[in-house]
């Protein structure tokens, strides 16, 4: 077989429409079309066995809430007595280009299907993470036809990253049997070698108020009104937590030592003219700390300051993971002399502000750092990558398997 075409083949998962967002949203995240392609693609390179997981979202009770994605493992048919086993790992599913109303999100000026302009390649996920998944793919394709393997390749894509609590890589988790003895995400930046990752924390406040005419606001209770105060002391909380920082996750980034706060949502009422029965405030925090130190922060400086006169609500919400450092290990070594070797520059090591799978392979003994393009406009509009960077990733992949 000849060599992926990556242009070609980026611009193909770029085309297939994978807009993930969790439930209330139109973005159903379906990947099985992606999955097809990267199935077929695979299973024409000699001696490669590909697995598919299909797989449904599901409520606690059964009920399919969510229908069409899955997982794909790529490995070889017969793999090399005693060598160590490496996974690449990337997912398939973007956060969505158009709004709740279906239009284009403001910003954009390219294709968010993608196009190529120049040596830019544009869309939804040129960067996070379609790009680097067909540069795994490319990596994956040309190993499997070579002798020189000091490891066995595994490629695993997934669905369900960007939505849905991360069902796609749980799913794998709970069903592999293989021994991996180290992975490598792809779901990176700058080619900064990750080997720390901040935790993840979400909540969401709800107020409850009385409705009525927005006309008679003493007959009601207004439950926008009511948040105000807890949306100010939030706002406090933002700066307060910037200013704790935590040593082991310095870095060049001066944003790295230090836990991050979004307020990413706030929703209430249903007309201007009605008063507001119910008003939610969601946040989420970046911890460089255990979450319980957050939680304890939360419950002092939040909950316990709300009048008791106030109906209130309040849960946290997605996962809850602490900071997690990879211990130093020779194939971190190795991929360092690697990516010095392709790049012509030292390999840096540095900390992710994002939450990837990483944390999960991680979590279940899988030793995994994260490794990816320069590609502006993660999750923003005119998301971007250098076709030539997609060919370092590659290259950095091949001679890592092979050196």
């Amino acid at each position: 077989m000849e060599k992926l075409d990556l242009e070609m083949l980026t611009l193909k998962l770029l085309s297939i429409d994978t807009q993930n967002g969790d439930d209330g949203t139109q973005f159903l995240g379906e990947t099985k079309e992606a999955v097809t392609l990267c199935a077929d693609t695979l299973r024409q390179i000699p001696d490669v066995a590909v697995e598919v997981q299909d797989y449904d979202i599901r409520d606690k009770d059964g009920k399919v809430l969510r229908k069409n994605r899955g997982n794909l493992i790529a490995r070889l048919s017969n793999p090399m007595s005693g060598r160590p086993t490496v996974m690449l790992q990337g997912h398939l599913d973007t956060v969505p280009f158009k709004d709740n109303d279906g239009k284009l999100q403001v910003g954009w000026d390219s294709n968010p299907i993608g196009e190529k302009r120049g040596d830019i390649i544009y869309g939804r996920g040129a960067g996070d993470m379609k790009g680097p998944v067909a540069a795994m793919m490319a990596a994956f394709a040309e190993l499997a036809v070579r002798l020189d393997l000091k490891y066995n390749p595994v490629l695993l894509l997934t669905s369900d990253e960007e939505a849905n609590n991360f069902a796609g890589v749980k799913r794998f988790l709970k069903t592999n049997k293989d021994k991996i003895d180290f992975a490598v995400c792809s779901d990176g930046e700058d080619f900064l070698i990750v080997d720390r990752f901040k935790g993840a924390l979400g909540y969401i406040i709800t107020f409850e108020g009385e409705g009525g005419h927005g006309s008679r606001p003493w007959k009601g209770l207004n439950a926008i009104h009511a948040a105000i105060p807890t949306l100010q002391k939030l706002h406090e909380l933002v700066d307060y937590i910037a200013q704790d920082r935590n040593p082991a996750f310095e870095s060049p980034d001066i944003h790295t030592a230090h836990a991050t706060m979004n307020i990413g949502k706030v929703a209430g009422g249903t007309k201007i003219n009605s008063i507001a029965d119910r008003c939610t405030i969601e946040f989420e925090m970046r911890p460089v700390r255990a979450p319980e130190y957050y939680l304890q922060l939360i419950g002092e400086r939040i909950i316990s300051a709300i009048p008791r006169e106030v109906k209130f609500s309040h849960k946290q919400t997605g996962p809850e993971a602490g900071p997690t450092t990879v211990p130093d290990n020779n194939y971190i070594h190795r991929l360092e002399e690697c990516v010095g070797d392709v790049r012509g520059l030292p390999a840096k090591r540095g900390v992710t502000h994002g939450f990837t799978e990483a944390y999960y392979l991680n979590e279940k003994g899988i030793t995994t750092v994260v490794l990816g393009p320069t590609s502006p406009g993660h999750h923003g509009h005119n998301e971007q990558v250098l076709l030539k960077d997609l060919e370092t990733l590659r290259d950095i992949y091949v001679t890592f398997f092979t050196k």
